[in-house]
């Protein structure tokens, strides 16, 4: 009887254990649901505020400028919406790629999307460094302003590659794998309770 009592008694606990588990498993992906589905939000978010940015800027520049030199300023003006067009299309691209990003799938798929992700986002970023100053030289162009013939100009191309210089640096060192890092730690999470069911 008492081996009998304590079977049962081995068994109910079984069964609140798995149960505990189970609960905490749930938690765990709802958590980590919430915060990929933060991420999106945040990456959408950005994407809306930088969509109207390069419009912003024309018509302040607009607004603000007397055209001197029409062809200065149409040179200008098709580099600066060439460089515009490239970066929204990065992200735009980075966006579509991180709404597919499913974290109820496999670990070796979300692993596999994740990788992309992170190889995309680090092009995308170099890319949009390296073409930068064809922005710059597109609204230089625009408001017809002399870069090497007066210290003004010197120095206002120093103070602009400076802070371009170091936008560069702690994206590239700190912010970019900083993101992706506490991805793949939530990749990891998903990978034990795959191995533990």
């Amino acid at each position: 009887m008492e081996l009998d009592a304590i079977k049962n008694s081995w068994k109910q606990e079984n069964l609140q254990i798995a149960a505990n588990v189970q609960l905490n498993k749930s938690a765990l992906m709802e958590k980590i649901n919430k915060e990929t589905s933060w991420m999106k939000k945040k990456n959408l978010l950005v994407l809306l505020f930088r969509i109207p940015f390069p419009v912003i800027i024309l018509i302040l520049l607009f607004t603000n400028i007397q055209i001197q030199n029409i062809f200065n300023f149409y040179v200008g003006l098709g580099l600066f919406l060439g460089f515009a067009c490239f970066t929204l299309w990065g992200l735009i691209g980075y966006y579509l790629k991180l709404r597919k990003l499913d974290l109820t799938e496999s670990y070796l798929e979300n692993k596999k999307k994740v990788r992309e992700l992170e190889l995309f986002k680090l092009e995308m970023t170099k890319r949009n460094y390296c073409s930068s100053p064809v922005g710059i030289a597109g609204i230089f162009l625009m408001i017809n302003m002399p870069l090497f013939t007066t210290t003004e100009g010197a120095i206002m191309l120093l103070l602009i590659m400076t802070i371009m210089a170091i936008s560069i640096f702690v994206n590239l060192r700190y912010i970019l794998p900083a993101q992706f890092k506490r991805l793949n730690k939530e990749m990891e999470e998903i990978r034990k309770l795959e191995e533990e069911a």
